[in-house]
């Protein structure tokens, strides 16, 4: 039996990769055009985000994630931190909007898993936030299942 990031777990995870990949293809594709051709003055104006804790952005005990899109609803993004995602990229959608209490519906690709997830985003104050949910999915390759969103998230 290996440690949990051994690479005899690889192959175990190229069946579960396969089967995102559409996902992950669609996502992209249902990009608005504007999305597809951002500046990169408008990059850097994007937010950058640090949480505590298993969030919607990639269920990593601390991570840090940079949105590249970003619109009242929806948001795509890049994350890395410490945790089964590693280093990911995902897409949320906010049922409310983006700065206020809504409901999270997010879906992350990373090196070690793959997950979705339902959760509720309470803001605390203008840049501080946090979520309650699930998440299901692939977690350190050696479990597939439900675990819980419970995160605190500082938008810098």
């Amino acid at each position: 039996m290996g440690a949990p990031f051994s690479t005899e777990a690889l192959p175990a995870m190229t069946p579960r990769i396969l089967r995102l990949a559409p996902l992950a293809l669609i996502l992209a594709l249902s990009l608005p055009a504007a999305a597809r051709a951002v500046t990169q003055a408008e990059l850097h104006a994007q937010q950058l985000t640090v949480t505590a804790g298993p969030s919607p952005y990639g269920w990593n005990l601390v991570g840090i994630h940079k949105d590249l899109y970003t619109d009242p609803h929806t948001d795509v993004f890049l994350t890395a931190g410490v945790g089964p995602i590693l280093i990911g990229a995902g897409g949320a959608y906010f049922v409310t909007g983006h700065d206020v209490d809504s409901f999270v519906f997010s879906a992350v690709a990373g090196i070690w898993a793959i997950h979705a997830g339902a959760s509720y985003q309470w803001k605390v104050n203008p840049t501080d936030f946090i979520h309650f949910g699930v998440h299901v999915g692939s977690f350190f390759t050696r479990y597939d299942g439900l675990a819980p969103i419970i995160a605190w998230e500082h938008r810098l």
